[in-house]
């Protein structure tokens, strides 16, 4: 489809920074017509396509705008505008709405502005009603993807809003029709009612159905017929939606679900809707929905029952068709699993004035040893193929391998750097590994005694709230002295309680730069010489492992998992926040 040019209804201005581009946004990949309309305050072009079923409409922000909340609020009543005119010639329609939004950083006031497409998901309306509803739920979601820009990028905040794009598609709803023959894999089932029927008031019978159960030959239409007006299903509109159903839902007081399958024999079974009313109202029913025509699940534990090869009896998730063997676990997960998604904030707060406690005071202290290390590679031509469409085509080989071994207390920290090189070098620093774990262990078990002057009492006597977890000591008999079992140096008075939990960690934590996603195969490879050896992995998948336990008490970590930037960006920010933390 040509595309006529803006400028020869517009007047084109110079305007940084420009309007979403065409296909930038997700959902947009349309060809565009232009068309100048100038009966309301800053609308720039309307573009649409395919009969106008697509439309992208900009609106020009020509004050200076630099509060988002402020500026919906003025926004709101051109945007409803938009959207009523749509929905007019329209069934249905999915909009979104793109802010153009330039962001100025507080740190760093000189730099050019950063410049932001803030967007939204596509939201369905169907009737004047969901307008209000849809509108402030995008705006919602425009509030949340700001807090959270500002929070991640710290320091910025919004210089101007330039542009304000509203995207505009006919939705056409699924709906049900006539009848459709089951899949044999459900029909076998046994466990849903299919009733014949040659008309689009496939959803009703399925109702009637549930309430008004038929002996024989219940999938006949004829013995429901007489029902629909007793129900008031004579009143809604055939063919159904999926979007009708709440509406329907409280006219019957009934809880209705519907499910799908999106494969050939029935087997690929999701939940298409669930209904928020289930718990509100005492009757709830499920429906089958394929080829736009509904049925009705009769028995919903034999529709699901496959799913799991365990004949025992179980308990399923509607929402997420988990199973439970016993009902309190069925219980459990209830509370928490929720069709709706993740939520739209993505930081939630606490109240006002509200405490978080840390309660895992075992992992308060500082570990006794930490090992850093890392490998140098060479790499070397490979021919190796690996199937048909795969070929290697290059081999990393380990060449040298260096690492420091640091001690919280400097005065028992007796290892020097080491350094290695040679093709051996991931064997070799698995052995040294080993060696090292039987030295820090000797040091650890060899518990010192507390080391308890004058000085030390007259504080502990003062002292009237533990030093662990800070709470004031309601028994004298609570009050107990703690010590580094490492130095015996006498650190504070504590609860009874929070000593005994302080627990001394035998664990030696190996940490690479990138070991997840590098370091750990050079290491794995290294494994088969060391049968002997407790291996345990927490893998991310084949190729990739969080953590590796090698023997009792050493486990490699991955430090970009907690820190993730090159390693001379963190040398570089240590050194910029001062040269006493840079040793």
């Amino acid at each position: 489809m040509a595309e006529e040019p803006l400028k020869k209804r517009i007047k084109t201005e110079p305007q940084p920074p420009p309007r979403p581009p065409e296909g930038q946004i997700e959902g947009e990949a349309i060809a565009v017509v232009a068309n100048r309309v100038a009966d309301e305050d800053g609308l720039q072009g309307i573009r649409s396509a395919f009969r106008k079923k697509l439309q992208r409409i900009d609106f020009k922000v020509e004050a200076k705008e630099n509060d988002l909340k402020a500026f919906l609020e003025k926004f709101k009543s051109n945007f409803l505008k938009q959207i009523q005119k749509y929905l007019a010639e329209q069934k249905g329609l999915k909009v979104y709405l793109v802010l153009t939004i330039s962001y100025l950083s507080q740190e760093i006031p000189e730099r050019e502005p950063w410049i932001f497409y803030l967007g939204t998901e596509a939201h369905t309306i169907q009737t004047e009603m969901q307008i209000e509803e849809t509108i402030r739920a995008i705006f919602r979601q425009l509030e949340t993807k700001n807090d959270n820009l500002v929070r991640t990028k710290t320091g910025l905040i919004i210089d101007q809003i330039y542009w304000a794009s509203i995207f505009l598609s006919k939705f056409t709803p699924l709906s049900g029709e006539t009848y459709q023959p089951l899949p044999a894999f459900l029909k076998n089932k046994r466990a849903i009612i299919n009733i014949q029927n040659t008309d689009q008031r496939c959803f009703g019978y399925a109702v009637l159905a549930y309430l008004h159960p038929i002996k024989h030959n219940a999938q006949l239409p004829i013995f429901y017929n007489k029902f629909f007006k007793e129900h008031k299903l004579d009143t809604i509109q055939y063919p159904v939606e999926i979007e009708q159903i709440p509406e329907i839902e409280e006219m019957l007081h009934l809880a209705i679900n519907v499910f799908s399958f999106f494969d050939d024999e029935g087997k690929a079974r999701f939940p298409k809707y669930i209904s928020k009313f289930r718990g509100t109202f005492k009757d709830e029913i499920d429906l089958l929905y394929w080829n736009n025509h509904y049925a009705y699940i009769k028995t919903f534990s034999a529709f699901i029952h496959d799913l799991h090869w365990s004949h025992r009896k179980k308990q399923f998730c509607k929402q997420c068709f988990g199973f439970f063997l016993d009902k309190e676990s069925y219980n459990l997960h209830i509370q928490y699993c929720t069709t709706a998604g993740i939520p739209d904030p993505l930081y939630i707060f606490p109240p006002e004035h509200s405490f978080l406690n840390f309660q895992n005071i075992r992992y308060m202290e500082i570990l006794p040893f930490v090992i850093y290390a890392d490998f140098e590679c060479l790499l070397f031509d490979s021919k190796l193929k690996a199937g048909e469409m795969t070929q290697f085509y290059s081999e990393h080989q380990p060449c040298s391998v260096a690492f420091k071994v640091v001690s919280r207390e400097k005065s028992i920290d007796s290892f020097p750097l080491e350094i290695h090189t040679g093709p051996d070098s991931a064997q070799w620093f698995l052995d040294r590994v080993s060696e090292i774990e039987t030295q820090c262990m000797n040091i650890l078990y060899d518990e010192k005694r507390m080391v308890f002057n004058e000085d030390d009492q007259e504080h502990f006597i003062n002292q009237n709230e533990c030093y662990i977890c800070g709470k004031d000591f309601l028994k004298a008999e609570d009050k107990v002295r703690d010590h580094d079992h490492l130095t015996g140096r006498f650190r504070g008075a504590a609860h009874s309680k929070c000593n005994l939990m302080l627990r001394k960690s035998n664990k030696i934590p190996v940490f690479f730069h990138n070991f997840r996603g590098y370091d750990c195969h050079l290491i794995t490879k290294a494994l088969n010489q060391f049968p002997k050896k407790k291996i345990h992995i927490i893998g991310q998948g084949l190729e990739k492992y969080l953590t590796l336990s090698f023997g009792e008490h050493a486990i490699f970590k991955d430090s970009y998992q907690f820190l993730a930037a090159s390693l001379e960006q963190l040398a570089k920010n240590l050194f910029n926040s001062g040269i006493d933390y840079f040793i």
